[in-house]
């Protein structure tokens, strides 16, 4: 099989996504992980606030102990780090998500 991918995403991000699409709770966590280690020892400050969003959004739905609480936290650091990375598309959707805390 082969796959190829030209763009600046993280494969670990991606798969995490997917992982989360096909409720595969565990693995997303482990590609989750593994890719927001990677945004930010390489780093990829576009990534780093990426992986934070979609890592705390699959948090959300699974739901289980503690994920609210992680959740809420990585969105708060997507948030600072979207503002001072200049990704201000992302902003309102990671506001969104915050304001299921309020």
């Amino acid at each position: 099989v082969w796959f190829f991918y030209e763009g600046t995403a993280l494969i670990e991000r991606l798969a995490g996504m997917a992982a989360a699409a096909g409720r595969n709770r565990a693995l997303a966590e482990e590609h989750f992980e593994a890719a927001l280690k990677q945004a930010d020892e390489l780093p990829v400050v576009p990534e780093q606030t990426l992986v934070r969003y979609w890592y705390a959004r699959a948090l959300l739905e699974r739901a289980g102990a503690g994920d609210r609480e992680r959740a809420r936290e990585l969105l708060a650091e997507a948030l600072t780090r979207a503002e001072s990375s200049g990704l201000r598309g992302l902003t309102p959707r990671i506001e969104e998500s915050l304001a299921e805390f309020r």
